[in-house]
């Protein structure tokens, strides 16, 4: 089997789809390791006038990725976002993806992410 996982070094800012134009599947998204960080921040940059959803899903103990939810109870992702915003999530798994929904068509978004701990 393939080790496709990239390990993430902390405070490094790393882009991980540039000027998407289109939904991309969990399948199609890179897996990554957080490498011993629980926090990141999650960049989205949004060029023109559209609607984006950004999710963080886990890797389960079976090897499936789900959509993740903090202590609370809320969705790990920026939601139906329509402008550039960056948003700190905490309790981020060793092992995850981010998956870009285009929810309304008309912008390109540029996501990235920085991991760190606290």
């Amino acid at each position: 089997m393939i080790n496709n996982t990239m390990k993430l070094d902390r405070g490094k800012k790393l882009t991980i789809h540039s000027a998407i134009t289109a939904s991309v599947t969990s399948a199609n998204c890179k897996n990554y390791n957080s490498n011993g960080q629980n926090a990141m921040i999650l960049y989205l940059y949004i060029n023109g006038t559209g609607t984006w959803t950004i999710k963080i899903q886990g890797k389960s103990p079976s090897g499936v990725y789900m959509d993740m939810y903090d202590v609370n109870g809320n969705i790990m992702a920026i939601s139906s976002a329509t402008a550039s915003k960056a948003q700190l999530f905490v309790g981020i798994p060793s092992d995850f993806k981010i998956v870009p929904t285009e929810d309304a068509d008309g912008a390109a978004a540029t996501i990235g992410i920085e991991m760190f701990s606290v």
